[in-house]
């Protein structure tokens, strides 16, 4: 019998005989109990074990899916110890039996920019959404709820709106910083943003890079003098780029040509892009 002395007080020894049931049912018992001590150790996981993983005595779905989980991957096991936070943030086993799209990963993400602090940094709450997505998903796999297909349709969503945020924030400070790069015709001119390889064919998997190809519009220079109607503008039919957003425009008496503006747009997002671990 495995030694379960290690979980914490929450678990009751009716509590542990069903956790020993179940860990028996994968190749190494003794790791997936340390494993599982080891992503319980704050008072506020101890709290949410109490009530997520059992009811009274009796074991709650979500307790096997953990079991399963911690037994078969380290990886996962350390991203829960590092962040207690991210696996409290589940309700229930049923956050892993649905497929996400799009509306969903829209609302994820906005609930994870919306608990940034004042001061912290706008791809920290990214950083908070890809984590929270990648394990869900990464759950998912492990307990043979979705198709590869599937999956990796998933993992390319999280990418594609990590990479939709993260421009629309880069472009407002860029704009904020240089001016703003009008067209002729008085719209602002874009960056396109071409996926290459397994992201581009939506077939990424956990430990696919992104390889991008950055492409701009135009040509002319920035307009220094109408940068805050256009940042207010760009915030208004951009959604991301509100979050922490600060409207102190940076002191520039001269203009760049649409050439230096994209470059530094490229340069601030790919940074943003390796700070969240895109």
């Amino acid at each position: 019998m495995v030694d379960l002395s290690s979980l914490p007080t929450v678990f009751t020894e009716t509590r542990k005989k069903a956790v020993a049931e179940l860990l028996e049912e994968f190749p190494d018992p003794r790791l997936g109990t340390v494993r599982l001590s080891r992503v319980l150790q704050t008072d506020t996981a101890q709290l949410w074990a109490d009530t997520s993983l059992f009811e009274g005595d009796a074991t709650l779905p979500f307790l096997r899916s953990l079991c399963s989980v911690l037994s078969q991957s380290e990886f996962l096991t350390s991203i829960l110890e590092r962040d207690p936070d991210l696996l409290i943030s589940f309700r229930s086993d049923e956050d892993f039996s649905r497929s996400s799209g799009r509306p969903v990963f829209e609302e994820e993400l906005n609930r994870h920019l919306e608990l940034l602090e004042p001061g912290e940094p706008f791809q920290k709450g990214l950083a908070r959404f890809k984590l929270h997505e990648i394990f869900r998903i990464a759950v998912r796999d492990i307990t043979n709820r979705a198709s590869i297909e599937v999956l990796a349709k998933e993992l390319s969503d999280v990418a594609d709106i990590i990479l939709e945020a993260a421009y629309e924030k880069a472009y407002s400070e860029t704009l904020k910083s240089l001016g703003a790069p009008y067209l002729p015709e008085g719209r602002l001119a874009e960056m396109v943003i071409l996926s290459m390889g397994k992201h581009g064919s939506r077939e990424l998997n956990f430990s696919s890079d992104l390889d991008l190809i950055f492409v701009h519009e135009g040509t002319g220079d920035t307009d220094l003098d109408r940068r805050r109607e256009a940042y207010e503008g760009w915030l208004e039919s951009h959604s991301f780029a509100r979050y922490l957003s600060n409207e102190e425009m940076k002191a520039r008496t001269r203009t760049v040509d649409f050439e230096r503006f994209f470059t530094e747009l490229g340069t601030n997002l790919i940074e943003m892009l390796s700070e969240v671990g895109e």
